[in-house]
């Protein structure tokens, strides 16, 4: 039985690969396969992989620790403002002005500021610690970024030459039945045996399997 077999265009991805997570594109149908440029599968990748956004993630933190040890080197302040009130079961009992107080408000408020002047150079040593810590986050993004992409693009360049490969095969497939239909002709004049007709067929079989790994 012959099938119809689902062209691959050489421009285009027909699977995405080496993406972790979703892709989150525009609905498709129903086993239609998503197809894909070689410029549409780099940028999803760099949005979208996993490796790459865990990396971004680990930059931001120590992004966010280098500023923490710069902090350490500005003044400090604190500010404290307090409230309580207590009722007659609490306190004492006040006459004030021939009244009876039966509850007391008392306000609290207070602001300090410190600033370190030296400490051993901790402070110092912590603040290019997290420098370096950064720099070298840093340089492992774009590492990482340039692995996937590179993958990305070797996986594009495999998918075409496989392409390529099943355009092979079937052109053999195309040539071996046509060579069966000359044989079989002959066959029917009585010019060839029949052992040549089932040779050739069997040639056809295994071209059709070709195909099929192909694909």
């Amino acid at each position: 039985m012959k099938k119809t077999l689902l062209p691959l265009p050489l421009r285009y991805f027909l699977i995405l690969i080496f993406l972790s997570g979703p892709l989150g594109l525009a609905a498709q149908s129903p086993g239609t396969p998503a197809v894909f440029t070689l410029e549409e599968s780099l940028r999803i990748a760099e949005e979208r992989n996993l490796d790459i956004k865990s990396a971004e993630v680990n930059l931001q933190s120590a992004g966010a620790a280098v500023t923490s040890a710069f902090g350490t080197f500005l003044p400090g302040a604190d500010f404290r403002f307090g409230y309580e009130r207590q009722l007659s079961g609490e306190g004492r009992i006040r006459l004030v002005q021939d009244k009876i107080i039966t509850s007391f408000d008392l306000y609290q408020m207070s602001a300090t500021a410190n600033l370190t002047l030296f400490n051993g150079f901790a402070r110092e040593a912590n603040y290019n610690s997290a420098k370096e810590t950064f720099a070298a986050t840093d340089n492992t993004i774009q590492h990482t970024r340039n692995l996937v992409l590179s993958t990305v693009r070797n996986q594009y360049l495999m998918v075409l030459r496989n392409e390529q490969v099943v355009n092979i095969r079937r052109e053999d497939l195309a040539l071996a039945q046509k060579e069966l239909e000359r044989i079989s002709a002959q066959y029917e004049v009585g010019r060839l045996a029949i052992v040549n007709v089932y040779a050739q067929e069997a040639e056809v079989g295994n071209k059709e399997l070709a195909i099929t790994q192909a694909e």
